[in-house]
């Protein structure tokens, strides 16, 4: 199947098979957004959401705090609290739209860089 034959549903429906295993007895949200679909995984600690976004041709993986069993209100923040951050953001532990480190984070000044 070439991408340009690929359907967005038929790419919603890849990712849902594909990340089945982050499911617990299925998928916890499946949010349409006009341009957006938005594929979320709620864990009682965190909640993982694959972003598919048709205009600009992306996909995001974010990983978000829980919220109240939910996926958090808001986007990247909510009370002043960082809600979500991308994948690659969480990994690295640099935000890249500012360069910091988000509190919390290993070597940001809340939670400083331990050796490993």
């Amino acid at each position: 199947m070439s991408a340009a034959s690929v359907t967005p549903a038929e790419l919603v429906e890849f990712a849902q098979r594909e990340l089945a295993f982050l499911a617990q007895g299925g998928m916890d949200g499946l949010d349409e957004r006009g341009t957006q679909t938005v594929l979320a995984y709620v864990r009682p600690e965190i909640t993982l959401e694959l972003e598919l976004d048709w205009r600009e041709e992306t996909a995001f993986m974010l990983v978000c705090r829980t919220v109240g069993g939910r996926p958090p209100p808001g986007y990247y923040r909510h009370d002043g609290r960082l809600m979500r951050m991308h994948l690659a953001e969480a990994l690295t532990g640099v935000t890249s739209r500012t360069g910091a480190r988000p509190s919390g984070c290993a070597g940001s000044p809340a939670r400083p860089a331990t050796a490993r």
